[in-house]
């Protein structure tokens, strides 16, 4: 009798062993796994907004999208917009339905002059989709809905006149005409 109360006891005490190491082996799963949501959540910002980056929360802002995409191209003839993502660069996603790539090529095509041809890809960060838009040009310069912008930081700014002259005078086009071509003819 002796004997299984002590066989019953040893049990006892190795099952009660085996929830206490369960229990201690379960809160530091847990720390650990909040440590990696926390670096996860870390990685899934994209940093800041900058002379050649905007972002967008979602493809509805196109038309503040399309002006940046002016005034980058207009300052440094390159640059990049996340739609998806906050002002902050922390990463939202986007649900990307059947059109909505083909919709926004077709918006950004028609709203800016001279027209562009940027590259827009999904992009998957963590468990997020975002859109990517990357773009260049040297047709400066450019315009959106018939007004010209440039970059300053993060502000598309309104072209003053002047130098909307000088982006002109810069531009392939104008320094390329024939009539500051040197001729054979005397």
């Amino acid at each position: 009798v002796q004997r299984k109360k002590k066989n019953a006891f040893e049990r006892f005490i190795l099952n009660l062993s085996c929830i206490y190491s369960a229990f201690i082996l379960h809160f530091w799963l847990k720390s650990v796994i909040l440590d990696i949501e926390k670096e996860a959540l870390f990685m899934m910002n994209l940093g800041k907004e900058h002379e050649t980056l905007e972002f967008k929360e979602s493809t509805a802002e196109y038309g503040k999208a399309c002006k940046a995409i002016v005034a980058m191209l207009n300052k440094s003839g390159t640059g990049t917009i996340y739609f998806g993502v906050k002002d902050n660069g922390d990463v939202i996603g986007h649900n990307i339905g059947k059109d909505t790539l083909s919709t926004l090529v077709d918006r950004i095509k028609d709203s800016i002059r001279p027209s562009i041809y940027p590259t827009i890809l999904p992009k998957t960060i963590g468990d997020k989709t975002i859109i990517s838009v990357t773009f260049s040009g040297t047709n400066k310069p450019y315009s959106y809905n018939g007004s010209f912008y440039i970059r300053v930081e993060q502000q598309n700014l309104v072209v003053d006149p002047l130098v909307l002259r000088e982006l002109i005078k810069e531009s392939h086009e104008y320094n390329d005409l024939w009539e500051n071509e040197v001729t054979n003819y005397g």
